[in-house]
């Protein structure tokens, strides 16, 4: 008999007490509760782009501010507040022509198939890689890979909390990228927010090569993305998303 059986103090289960199908259904359990708690959200995004040469050089900034309204699974709406390019404000055409380059690069991920969306989830593998800390708490890492590839899907891990089941943290890759884009890293950082574990900031870092013998040109992208001001149950019409 333990001291830590005397003292009452049960110790987490390890990665040999627990399969990955428990701590699975652990996470979609939770995010079904979400799902049922929030029927539409709205929040902040504030982009930055920034595109460095192969010296290191800066060469282009982009920045924008938008509020974006979500509803259900792939229904978003986005009002663009402000943007920029290399530091000025853009007007008239120029606006409109940055905001469609925005969304090309994918500012709106309409098509994105994450993982532990309830939707996605047979599109998925996982496997229980172990336990860790994140964000103050005791969580478990899962590695997940989609079934089918695509540049849809993606490929990573998470760190899921123990006690509640929330994603604290992902880190992944799109599973196909063109063969120009090398050192794909990208992160979305999970954090309280009106008492609740919601996305605060991502990040990319990607490289991109072109080589036939010699390097003919390369860039180093870096985007950062922070979320903040969320709302939620709003009684967002459907005409909003048409």
């Amino acid at each position: 008999m333990t001291l830590l059986f005397l003292l009452g103090v049960v110790a987490p289960p390890t990665p040999g007490d627990i399969s990955v199908a428990v701590v699975v259904e652990r996470v979609f359990r939770r995010q079904a509760e979400l799902a049922a708690e929030r029927t539409d959200a709205s929040y902040i995004g504030e982009y930055l782009y920034l595109e460095y040469d192969g010296k290191g050089k800066l060469r282009r900034e982009e920045t924008c501010r938008r509020r974006v309204f979500r509803k259900g699974y792939d229904r978003q709406h986005i009002e663009f507040l402000s943007v920029a390019v290399n530091g000025k404000e853009l007007a008239g055409r120029r606006r409109e022509r940055q905001i469609w380059m925005l969304r090309r690069k994918g500012l709106v991920q309409d098509e994105a198939r994450m993982p532990f969306r309830l939707e996605t989830r047979d599109a998925y593998e996982y496997e229980l890689e172990g336990a860790d800390t994140c964000c103050g708490q005791e969580a478990w890492v899962l590695e997940f890979e989609p079934r089918r590839r695509s540049m849809q899907t993606v490929v990573g891990r998470a760190w899921i909390s123990q006690a509640s089941g929330d994603v604290l943290r992902l880190e992944f890759r799109p599973a196909r990228l063109p063969w120009v884009c090398v050192g794909t890293r990208m992160v979305l950082h999970f954090g309280e927010q009106q008492g609740q574990i919601l996305p605060t900031f991502f990040e990319m870092d990607m490289g991109i090569r072109v080589k036939v013998f010699i390097t003919l040109a390369e860039r180093r992208i870096r985007v950062e993305d922070r979320f903040s001001d969320y709302s939620f149950n709003q009684g967002l019409p459907d005409s909003l998303f048409e």
